[in-house]
């Protein structure tokens, strides 16, 4: 059977509570890409599907790119950048404190480290909007966005670029109303390039962003409204217990006759 037959069966299982041809549904399609099962999760109440999927996009190494913002929906998509984003800026932070303000070798070490800090975010930006940039022939202020739509509108190569540097930097995550403003494409390429250049500081840490523990935890949390919502919907599929026969003594059958 194609994959449509087997999303007709699940949607008629469902239906009809054919709960044993829905369950063969759900195995048959169990192999499908995430974003897909998310949408069929939502629709029929998987909860697995939901949850696992939603782990895959906020730990898998490769960013987020267009496609996977449209399929999952501008809210949904932005709320896994900001569980990705936190993750790497906790490694950040771990290394700010990691290196003691009192020792000149570890001052030394800062200072080199950071170096390359800085020198990997001018990268990640020119790697990730190049696109823009080129073509585009500094002002100052105190948001970025609105500096960004600035140089824009002049033709400001300088300020552009800095603008965006300032975007990848800063500790706040880019976030919907970003996209609004700034556009999808350009939204997503400077989520790639935060995190190319926040890649850098587990690295420089030595250590892991985030336990999986924690990354479920962050999950459930941001998600809690949908996930209780499937959650519901699943229980309707739930195979219902039949309760046991109740047994009379032989004194009880005497008193009811």
């Amino acid at each position: 059977m194609t994959t449509d037959e087997w999303v007709s069966v699940l949607k008629l299982a469902s239906k009809w509570m054919l709960l044993d041809i829905r369950e063969a549904a759900k195995k048959a399609l169990d192999t499908r890409p995430w974003l897909h099962k998310i949408t069929l999760a939502q629709t029929f109440g998987v909860v697995p599907w939901l949850r696992d999927g939603y782990f895959y996009y906020a730990s898998r190494e490769e960013s987020l790119s267009v496609e996977d913002v449209q399929g999952l929906g501008v809210e949904t998509a932005f709320k896994l950048i900001t569980i990705r984003d936190g993750k790497l800026q906790r490694s950040r932070e771990a290394f700010q404190k990691d290196v003691h303000p009192n020792s000149i070798l570890s001052l030394r070490c800062k200072r080199d480290s950071y170096q390359s800090v800085i020198d990997s975010c001018s990268f990640a930006v020119d790697k990730e909007l190049s696109g823009e940039l080129e073509g585009v022939q500094a002002v100052r202020g105190d948001d970025a966005v609105e500096r960004v739509l600035w140089a824009r509108s002049r033709n400001d190569l300088g300020s552009l670029r800095l603008a965006y540097i300032d975007l990848v930097e800063r500790k706040e995550s880019i976030s919907s109303e970003h996209a609004l403003k700034l556009g999808l494409e350009t939204t997503v390429n400077l989520c790639r390039a935060r995190q190319r250049w926040l890649n850098i500081f587990p690295e420089l840490a030595g250590k892991a962003n985030q336990s999986p523990s924690d990354l479920w935890i962050e999950i459930d949390g941001g998600f809690k409204e949908e996930l209780d919502l499937v959650t519901s919907l699943s229980a309707l599929y739930a195979p219902q217990r039949t309760p046991p026969p109740v047994c009379h003594t032989n004194g009880e059958k005497k008193n009811k006759k």
